[in-house]
């Protein structure tokens, strides 16, 4: 597990997400509480992209989800590096 503000892998047999780690004391120790969803990417005046956020969904299978719904299960599928 990271300090805080170290950068951190996150990985499920999909795929791979470097991460800042952000230390909370209201979580337990090994535990990571990434945003759900893709990230977001804006334009700049620059032409270049904001990213805001990891793309959670890269460490997704696209099989694991609910099959009602199909929504992904998010829950258990990574593991720190």
């Amino acid at each position: 597990m990271g300090a805080h503000d170290d950068w951190i892998s996150v990985e499920s047999v999909v795929g791979r997400l470097v991460v800042r780690c952000k230390v909370d004391n209201a979580m337990r120790s090994g535990q990571l509480a990434p945003p759900h969803g893709c990230g977001q990417a804006y334009p700049k005046p620059d032409r270049e992209r904001l990213i805001n956020g990891p793309r959670i969904n890269l460490l997704t299978e696209s099989g694991n989800r609910d099959p009602i719904a199909g929504t992904p299960y998010h829950e258990n599928v990574s593991r720190f590096v």
